[in-house]
């Protein structure tokens, strides 16, 4: 679970900005949106609102960055091959300062705090400490200061001459990943926060693609049944999604403008896709085409099947969400994402995080950023501190909760944004 992030230096981020998903337990409606009240409270969900270029999207950015950064060991070399790794500073100021990135979570019952700071030489600083979440003293898992490294056992001369090499010759990668290819830290906890990353942190920004969406809902009929229900409860017009299955011989027949010539072990070994928007259409999987069948009704109640081709963008990035929000409500997951309502209508957005904020069994957190302000207004969805806002100051981002704002809970916060009572809203001249 997610506890707090915090930037300085990043992006759109200047001084020290905090995110976190800390309830402030005076708020008493909604108790169900509490979780893991035994050990540390969190929230359960989250919905950031800011006008556009405050920085909600560098929230998410920021994340997955942190992400790759812990999971894939050459990601800052890539970024620099691609022009994109000087675009990470915050550039309006005269010197350019080292970002820095801290996180706080939990998995398995175990609580961490991780720390780097990253300049244009390299990693300064990157650190692990098992978190006494304000009861006990953090106990330091490792520290690495440039070249140097530290833990509270020290690892043999040999180990620790092969340890200096590998950071020397990998200034840009983070020790996490390295220990994954090159086994070099002893204390299991580094792989357990490294395991979070990869396996419990998920994030969608607005190009996310899923490129084995339809691998995925073939072969767990749950995640299909699952995809079912919410197309009946929010009422597109869908009876059924199903997975058609066709030689790739009679598909390439009558889809002669989108199929290529294939070989036969091209096609064993599924190499052709193709995309609607961010979600695949076609997969061929062991000379067998796979694609999405929707059963739509039309006139006289008659019954039809159209191609995820034929569906409009919305229910497409609907599909595109659905494995996202399964996770949040049947695993321990944390799911973020960048403009959940790119492409949605209101009335979806809201289906969707009903669908999880009135779920008690819910057993992730999801975080979201939107332009969807009706959704302030809608009863039962959202907690005072589960709202966030975002704004510029020195052309910097900030973030604050609603709930540092004092006032009665039956007064409309939907109102009170747009009478700018929070800031983090522009009114156009």
């Amino acid at each position: 679970m997610l506890i707090r992030v915090q930037y300085k230096n990043l992006l759109s981020f200047n001084d020290v900005v905090e995110f976190n998903m800390l309830p402030n337990l005076k708020r008493q409606n909604l108790p169900s949106h509490i979780i893991n009240r035994d050990q540390l409270p969190l929230l359960k969900m989250a919905a950031v609102y800011g006008p556009n270029g405050s920085g909600k999207s560098n929230l998410v950015k920021g994340l997955k960055f942190l992400r790759a950064f812990v999971t894939q060991k050459d990601y800052i070399n890539m970024l620099k091959s691609e022009g994109d790794f000087d675009r990470l500073f915050f550039s309006l100021r005269k010197n350019i300062q080292p970002f820095e990135i801290l996180v706080e979570f939990s998995t398995s019952n175990n609580y961490f705090i991780y720390h780097i700071q990253i300049s244009q030489k390299g990693v300064d600083l990157e650190e692990l400490y098992q978190s006494g979440i304000g009861k006990n003293e953090n106990v330091l898992i490792f520290k690495r200061e440039g070249d140097k490294f530290s833990a509270p056992t020290a690892p043999s001369a040999e180990l620790s001459s092969a340890i200096l090499s590998l950071l020397r010759k990998n200034r840009f990668s983070s020790l996490m990943s390295l220990n994954e290819s090159f086994p070099l830290l002893s204390d299991n906890r580094a792989s357990l926060a490294f395991k979070w990353f990869k396996n419990r942190l998920t994030i969608y920004d607005i190009n996310t693609r899923i490129p084995a969406l339809l691998e995925l809902l073939h072969n767990n009929k749950r995640i299909l049944d699952f995809t079912n229900n919410i197309f009946n409860k929010l009422g597109l017009g869908i009876d059924n999604l199903s997975i058609n299955e066709e030689d790739y011989e009679n598909w390439a027949s009558k889809h002669q403008m989108l199929s290529v010539p294939l070989t036969p072990q091209e096609r064993q070994n599924g190499k052709i896709s193709l995309f609607r928007n961010q979600t695949q259409a076609y997969t061929v999987i062991q000379n067998k085409v796979y694609s999405f069948l929707f059963k739509q009704r039309g006139e006289n109640g008659y019954e039809g099947f159209l191609d995820a081709i034929s569906q409009s963008d919305g229910t497409i990035k609907l599909l595109s969400l659905i494995p996202a929000i399964y996770d949040c409500i049947n695993k321990d997951k944390t799911v973020v994402i960048d403009e959940i309502n790119n492409c949605l209508h209101p009335s979806i957005v809201e289906g969707i995080t009903k669908l999880f904020a009135n779920n008690d069994k819910s057993k992730g957190q999801l975080v979201f950023t939107t332009h969807d302000i009706e959704l302030l207004g809608v009863k039962d969805v959202l907690r005072s501190d589960e709202i966030w806002f975002t704004d510029k100051k020195n052309g910097g981002t900030i973030m604050y909760p609603h709930s540092i704002f004092k006032e009665h809970n039956t007064l409309s916060i939907l109102r009170g944004y747009k009478e700018g009572r929070y800031g983090a809203i522009k009114y156009i001249d």
